[in-house]
């Protein structure tokens, strides 16, 4: 039996199948009742190094830039959806939001508290003060909640966006800014107007703001321009955005996060659970590996939409997604169940030129051995490894995280200096950024209070220190 006289019918739904597809990226797995093949597509290794590569991971992203009416938007990625990206990947993972969110625990500690700091020779100290004037601008806008958001936003993409609003007195020359408003850094592109220097040189001056949940920006009622927050002439707008964020080595305006590195990792960490899940779910076999060369699905949707042409029938992308399973349940039907016994899969490999390069392109199909024991050992395995590494990424000790090779909490003492560590050196860089635009603010609307925000902690003292009533248990 060939690939090439598997015939398609654009009107089979592929109603009340026998098997069962669960599919994540280009990973296929068909299941039924007697056993289970896997499917990947893999591309040319040369063609995947010269082109698709270098769009995955060239990170030149202000030398791209597409138009918006008077404005040229520069991308945030190469695909100008790069936190969309890094949303969807944590969002599916089983570990990573919940170490974010101890991350940000650690950070919040005892909330946000102004303070003045104190100087007394090298040591350097904050003294907490109340301010009711302050505290009552603070709690007109929800402060907490603002700065809530945007420590949620600086753990996944580390850079917040705000929008400063002026209040009504900015048209009689009264400058006061009224309130901060947390906008979701998805929603955020930097932008100039086209044609200027700046979109020359590629300096962003202003911010179009998307109030559409998509990834697309386009010219419509659903897009706000705002200037770029000045820092230099803070009270030059009425309404203008502020993009507060850590720099990043090469990039020109946006910020790649360290969990950008660990992405793969997430999808691997993902990926096990599901996998045991279908092995325990449906005792699956797993016998072959099937994988199939990128360029024969390139070709058959060429054929497949000329055939449409042919028929006047309009495109759809699901046509070639019912061409796919048709496939893989015809291979799956050949490979698995003890009636197939005898049964082969012919394909016929293709060879195609480019330049001097001469590609081959071809099936290939793995038998799995069937050892369940190394196979469950295996994946576990690459689940801890997994683990670790996301969280080297998030930049949280595996003591905090309670990542653990035997998956017991590790020792108070061990927890402790981990906590102690972070401290010391994972706060003040974080609270800058998130603080950033309440602090310009306080400094606007309250020049002569000298005070701002922080978020407040007390260091963790081991129990053998404290007495006995102060102890954790005795409470």
């Amino acid at each position: 039996m060939s690939t090439t006289n598997i015939q398609y019918n654009f009107v089979n739904q592929f109603d009340n199948k026998p098997y069962r597809t669960l599919k994540e990226g280009n990973d296929i797995m068909m299941i039924n009742d007697v056993g289970a093949v896997s499917f990947s597509t893999i591309k040319n290794p040369r063609e995947d190094n010269r082109t698709n590569a270098e769009l995955r991971d060239s990170f030149n992203w202000t030398d791209k830039v597409y138009n918006i009416g008077d404005y040229a938007i520069f991308p945030y990625g190469d695909y100008n959806n790069l936190p969309d990206v890094i949303r969807d990947v944590v969002s599916r993972n089983y570990i990573a939001p919940g170490l974010l969110t101890k991350k940000r625990n650690l950070l919040w500690g005892n909330g946000p508290k102004l303070y003045k700091e104190v100087f007394d020779g090298d040591l350097i100290t904050r003294e907490l003060v109340r301010d009711k004037e302050i505290e009552h601008w603070l709690n007109s806008f929800d402060y907490k909640d603002y700065l809530l958001r945007c420590l949620k936003d600086y753990n996944y993409i580390e850079a917040t966006t705000t929008r400063i609003e002026q209040g009504k007195g900015f048209y009689i020359g009264e400058n006061f800014i009224s309130k901060l408003v947390h906008v979701p850094a998805n929603r955020v592109r930097a932008a100039a107007i086209n044609g200027s220097d700046n979109h020359i040189e590629g300096i962003p001056t202003h911010v179009i703001v998307n109030n559409k949940t998509s990834q697309y920006f386009v010219a419509d009622e659903f897009c706000k321009v705002y200037p770029l927050f000045d820092c230099c002439n803070p009270t030059a707008h009425a309404n203008s955005i502020m993009y507060s964020n850590e720099y990043s080595f090469g990039i020109d305006f946006y910020t790649l996060p360290d969990i950008f590195g660990a992405l793969e990792w997430l999808r691997r960490s993902t990926a096990t659970p599901l996998i045991l899940k279908s092995f325990t779910d449906n005792s699956i076999n797993l016998k072959f590996h099937v994988e199939s060369p990128d360029k024969y699905w390139e070709n058959k949707r060429t054929e497949l939409k000329k055939k449409c042409q042919e028929k006047n029938i309009p495109w759809k992308e699901e046509y070639m997604k019912e061409y796919e399973r048709a496939v893989f349940e015809k291979i799956t039907e050949v490979l698995s169940g003890a009636e197939n016994a005898g049964k082969m899969w012919h394909t016929v490999r293709i060879t195609d030129t480019d330049g001097n390069n001469l590609k081959e392109f071809g099936w290939t199909i793995k038998a799995i051995d069937q050892n369940v024991k190394d196979f469950i050992s295996a994946q576990i395995d690459v689940s801890k490894r997994a683990d670790y590494a996301v969280g080297a990424a998030v930049g949280l000790h595996s003591a905090l995280g309670n990542i653990s090779e035997s998956g017991k909490s590790d020792s108070g003492s061990e927890q402790l200096y981990a906590h102690q560590t972070y401290l010391s050196t994972n706060i003040n860089v974080p609270e800058e950024i998130c603080c950033k635009a309440i602090n310009t603010a306080l400094r606007v609307n309250f020049p002569d209070a000298d005070v701002r925000i922080g978020f407040h902690h007390v260091g963790v003292r081991r129990q053998q220190d404290e007495s006995s009533k102060d102890r954790a248990i005795n409470q």
